[in-house]
């Protein structure tokens, strides 16, 4: 494991800073956008909702389980929680790339 130095804490420091500020201001003023996939997502997401039927030959199952959490957590189609999850996990993968380099 390598040491951290004070430098690389002022970098990784600014780097999220810079992140968070991003997203924030992203979804300022961004709604939240459905593209031409979204909807087989969200019939993957209703299959395991429903019929707890996972495999779908267009789709890998991790994000339709993401979604499926999401919705019975959060609600049914309630996509504000799914955007601020993602955000998170946008901002801790700056620690998982710092850590691998």
């Amino acid at each position: 494991m390598k040491a951290i130095t004070k430098q690389s804490k002022i970098f990784l420091l600014i780097l999220l800073v810079v992140a968070i500020l991003i997203r924030i201001d992203y979804h300022s003023w961004q709604k939240v956008v459905i593209t031409n996939d979204t909807g087989s997502y969200l019939r993957c997401a209703d299959k395991i909702l429903m019929h707890w039927q996972i495999l779908d030959h267009l789709r890998t199952p991790v994000y339709p389980l993401f979604l499926t959490v999401n919705f019975v957590l959060f609600g049914y189609q309630k996509f504000i929680p799914v955007v601020i999850i993602q955000s998170l996990l946008g901002i801790a993968s700056i620690f998982l790339v710092y850590g691998i380099t």
